[in-house]
């Protein structure tokens, strides 16, 4: 059984939004804690309020090509909390309204 003090950590890039939040829901029910990113801080507090204890969010836009300090904070406080940083999904999501080439 794990308890609040062995859970793994797994970060979750884009987990605000359905996918993110559903992929955060099964890793919790797991037995993982998450750490949620998005651009939405809004978006954020809901995830966390809607999937509970075991997660938090951090703002964070990875279209800029740089991980945020305060996510590498938020696994550190995890680590602590919880259990080392075990995983990562990356599912940020961006779309284009470009055409990409023509044919």
């Amino acid at each position: 059984m794990t308890t609040l003090t062995t859970r793994p950590v797994v970060i979750v890039t884009g987990g605000t939004g359905g996918i993110g939040t559903a992929i955060a829901a099964a890793l919790i029910d797991a037995g993982n804690a998450v750490v949620l990113t998005g651009r939405d801080a809004e978006q954020g507090a809901s995830a966390v309020e809607r999937l509970g204890e075991y997660a938090v969010f951090v703002a964070a836009d990875h279209t800029l090509g740089e991980t945020p300090s305060a996510v590498l904070d938020a696994v550190a406080g995890l680590d602590a909390r919880f259990g080392d940083l075990r995983g990562l999904v990356n599912n940020v999501g961006r779309r284009h309204n470009d055409v990409i080439g023509e044919h």
